[in-house]
């Protein structure tokens, strides 16, 4: 029998990259929740990291991801949309949260295709190479911090 996919919570900006983001992390990994902005972070992350499910989406059709709160992430995938002062905001809605994870930020000097599908690919299989190096080092779904993938 396979491996359950791991479940991570993506924050990106649009669905279409998303899209692809989804496709290219499976098998290994699921994204369980979507989220599209920073003020949707802001509401959602830190009943995720509780263990709660957050309400549901307000346009469900811009709505990607499981919606299965079952098991909690191991892991917040950043895209290359969210700014420092984004995830500085994100992190101190989330500073009480029972569930420490690591947070990967896309390293904006690592070079990348224009926004689109190709974009989602490449920044995927950088985070599919961090993710797998925090799995082997123990800290998926346990140690907070920001890694740039």
């Amino acid at each position: 029998m396979a491996a359950k996919a791991l479940p991570l919570i993506v924050c990106g900006r649009t669905t279409k990259v998303a899209s692809a983001v989804q496709a290219a992390l499976a098998p290994e990994y699921s994204i369980m929740h979507l989220i599209l902005s920073p003020e949707e972070g802001v509401e959602h992350l830190p009943l995720l990291l509780s263990n709660q499910a957050p309400p549901p989406p307000k346009n469900p059709a811009r709505q990607l991801g499981t919606q299965d709160y079952s098991s909690p992430p191991q892991a917040i995938l950043l895209g290359g949309g969210y700014e420092d002062s984004d995830i500085e905001v994100l992190r101190k809605a989330c500073r009480d949260t029972t569930q420490k994870v690591p947070w990967l930020k896309c390293d904006p000097s690592v070079p990348t295709p224009p926004l689109g599908p190709e974009y989602g690919k490449a920044v995927v299989e950088r985070a599919k190479k961090r993710l797998r190096e925090l799995r082997e080092e123990g800290k998926l779904g346990k140690e907070d911090g920001i890694f740039l993938y």
